[in-house]
């Protein structure tokens, strides 16, 4: 859903004498979201894809996204709580290959909660440290894949608000909202409607404000939650709506 969430990340190390480049990383991951629901299934599946000539070594690191979708969105550790377990951890991928990793998950939130898994080639499971003669002679690139993972609550308890002011969107429930549209109509009709593209993600604590321009009388929403169709919901300021 927020593009800020789907991404790869491109780490480049530029050495000093650089005679020639090489690239540590020629994969691909795919999908680059994925949903796990305990009430559903305990785990998911990723294809990691060698676009190499060579044997590659590659590990995994996995992150907890604090505050998703938002300008404090960061990311953190699992400290203790793992929430997603990949399997294998390390592996190694041939040329031409293509692997199928696991992610496991080990509990279900109360709220649905956003993770990373990252996919990253190196130069051997063991990683020794680098050869100093080599690294002054090359540019290295590290590609590194980020897959965003969801992790959905059992117990689902969807929830939007409006500001009493009519300003915000705000998620009371324990899953996350994709926020597709708004309009604010002036009929019955859907072609009454002005539509605005808004296209963001609002997590469970979190709020959206509404595009400029938009009044503090009824708004239509087109939203999805988790897997479902898009569905719409009229929500005057300071009311309510279950997303059901």
């Amino acid at each position: 859903m927020n593009a800020s969430l789907i991404r790869m990340t491109v780490i480049t190390s530029f050495l000093f004498i650089a005679s020639s480049g090489s690239s540590l990383a020629n994969m691909t991951v795919y999908p680059m979201s994925s949903v796990i629901d305990n009430s559903e299934q305990e785990a998911t599946t990723l294809q990691v894809l060698s676009k190499s000539e060579h044997t590659q070594y590659v590990r995994t690191v996995v992150k907890r996204i604090s505050r998703p979708a938002t300008a404090f969105e960061s990311e953190q550790d699992p400290q203790g709580d793992p929430g997603i377990i990949v399997s294998p951890e390390k592996f190694i991928l041939p040329a031409g290959v293509t692997r199928t990793v696991r992610l496991i998950s080990l509990r279900s939130p109360e709220k649905e909660e956003a993770w990373r898994v990252y996919f990253e080639a190196v130069p051997s499971l063991d990683e020794p440290e680098p050869d100093s003669k080599l690294e002054k002679t090359k540019v290295n690139v590290n590609l590194i894949w980020g897959v965003l993972v969801r992790l959905m609550p059992g117990v689902q308890q969807p929830e939007i608000v409006r500001s009493v002011d009519g300003k915000e969107l705000i998620n009371k429930g324990n899953l996350r909202y994709g926020v597709l549209r708004v309009a604010q109509c002036t009929g019955a009709s859907d072609s009454s409607c002005r539509w605005q593209n808004v296209d963001k993600s609002v997590y469970p604590g979190e709020a959206l404000a509404l595009p400029a321009g938009v009044s503090s009388g009824a708004v239509k929403i087109e939203y999805r939650i988790g897997k479902s169709a898009p569905a719409t919901t009229i929500l005057a300021a300071g009311a309510s709506s279950s997303g059901k």
